[in-house]
């Protein structure tokens, strides 16, 4: 039994103009999205809470210690 989603039936209401979704745009996480910022803006203020301030480096920081505990 095949699935539905092959036929791509949802492309018939599409006006003629569009073109298809490219899914490398799209399949990706969060991470990778936000990596480059991280990067490029390592001292710059990522957060301030309640007089907490924290730089994308610190950020990247912790929160890989915290993902690898």
């Amino acid at each position: 039994m095949t699935s539905p989603y092959t036929s791509r039936f949802w492309k018939k209401n599409w006006d003629n103009y569009v073109n298809d979704l490219k899914p490398e745009e799209y399949e990706t996480t969060i991470t990778d999205l936000i990596k480059p910022t991280f990067k490029d803006f390592p001292n710059v203020m990522a957060l301030e809470y309640f007089g907490l301030e924290m730089t994308f480096a610190e950020l990247d920081k912790y929160s890989n210690q915290f993902a690898n505990m």
